[in-house]
């Protein structure tokens, strides 16, 4: 339920949840350290420009992990489509 501004009255609105974490992220961190963080900001900037593009919006980071909404699934499959697709680096 989301709070409208009539009190305490909500309202209900559909949304695509996407939460997704950086693969091997645990191990990569026990081996290196510095690594693991470069890889944590990098990926932290290429999910906020790409929740940008494709009309996301970031709930929350957790760990490694990413959790974000979009009003409907036709903005997320793209999305985790692109993500699917990108050079492992």
């Amino acid at each position: 339920m989301i709070p409208t501004d009539q009190g305490s009255q909500s309202r209900r609105q559909l949304a695509a949840i996407m939460f997704n974490d950086i693969a091997g992220y645990t191990d990569l961190m026990s081996r290196d350290e510095q690594a693991a963080v470069r890889l944590l900001e990098k990926n932290r900037l290429l999910h906020q420009s790409a929740l940008e593009e494709f009309n996301g919006r970031l709930i929350k980071e957790i760990g490694d992990g990413i959790l974000a909404c979009f009003n409907t699934a036709s903005h997320e499959i793209p999305l985790i489509s692109y993500l699917e697709n990108l050079p492992a680096s």
